[in-house]
């Protein structure tokens, strides 16, 4: 059993024991949009190979903050778990069949012009005051692209742009019309001066008539460069992304090749290589 002390002034937190020790330290991040927590733990008294201790303290973290922000929940370990992890085991096997993850130093990330797209027709926006005058055309994107949104209205759009921490648009210049969005949400973590991130890729349509000509490839790049860090002698190698996966829709098919070209893996593909868990239970209402 384990008690949560929340600092919401530096978005800290620290779990603690019955008897008071502190069993483990880190940082969350709430995009309130998109009703997502994620949460970095950055140092544990746990050791890999306790699942009894570890279930316990995903599971604490996962209900104490999925019933107060009501939100799904992302807990990523620090990396010493990663390949310790043994997802076989019931306690800590994740079953969603649509959660995908990687870590920023297997991520297959290419320099914005290297990447093959109709330049003379479409250009990427990726300032976010400038995202918000098209929060109508992107409202009509995601409501027809998109099964997850179909209810959205314009208001619901102007809240996730500017609740991400990263947005991009494809902006078809002939037309004048944008065809294409995609947001991130993430949250950094120092440990030992080293710089640790996690990032939670959302929200990513192309309009079916622009599909096949490497626009969704060109905002994941985009979103991935924030990411890490488009600066090759600055780059960031010590995080993680993870995203939903859609598996019905015109993306279903699309949209794993996509992703999988990029490093992404399906958590039940992932094994034990990284240790994160996506809430199981569904917080959102």
């Amino acid at each position: 059993m384990f008690d949560i002390d929340i600092n919401e002034e530096n978005s800290s937190i620290r779990i603690k024991q019955t008897d008071s020790t502190i069993a483990a330290e880190g940082r969350f991040a709430v995009d309130r949009a998109d009703r997502m927590v994620l949460i970095g733990i950055i140092q544990t008294t746990i050791v890999p190979g306790d699942d009894e201790q570890l279930q316990n303290l995903i599971s604490t973290l996962h209900d104490h903050f999925g019933k107060t922000y009501n939100a799904r929940v992302v807990v990523r370990l620090p990396t010493t778990f990663d390949n310790d992890i043994d997802r076989n085991k019931p306690a800590l096997k994740n079953n969603s069949p649509i959660f995908m993850a990687v870590t920023t130093s297997d991520l297959q990330y290419d320099n914005d012009d290297l990447i093959q797209y109709d330049h003379e027709q479409y250009t990427l926006v990726g300032e976010k005051q400038a995202v918000v005058a098209y929060a109508k055309q992107i409202m009509i994107i995601m409501t027809v692209e998109a099964f997850w949104a179909k209810h959205w209205d314009e208001q619901e759009v102007h809240n996730r742009i500017l609740s991400a921490s990263a947005v991009a648009v494809i902006f078809d210049k002939v037309n004048k019309v944008p065809v294409g969005f995609g947001r991130m949400f993430m949250m950094r973590n120092k440990n030992n001066n080293e710089e640790q991130t996690l990032g939670y890729l959302s929200d990513i349509a192309v309009t079916i008539q622009h599909q096949g000509k490497g626009l969704g490839r060109v905002i994941v790049n985009y979103l991935i460069g924030v990411c890490i860090g488009r600066d090759a002698s600055r780059r960031h190698t010590n995080g993680s992304l993870c995203l939903d996966c859609a598996d019905r829709g015109s993306g279903a098919v699309s949209g794993p090749k996509l992703y999988r070209s990029l490093g992404f893996e399906h958590l039940d593909k992932i094994g034990h290589r990284i240790a994160i868990f996506l809430s199981e239970k569904d917080y959102v209402c």
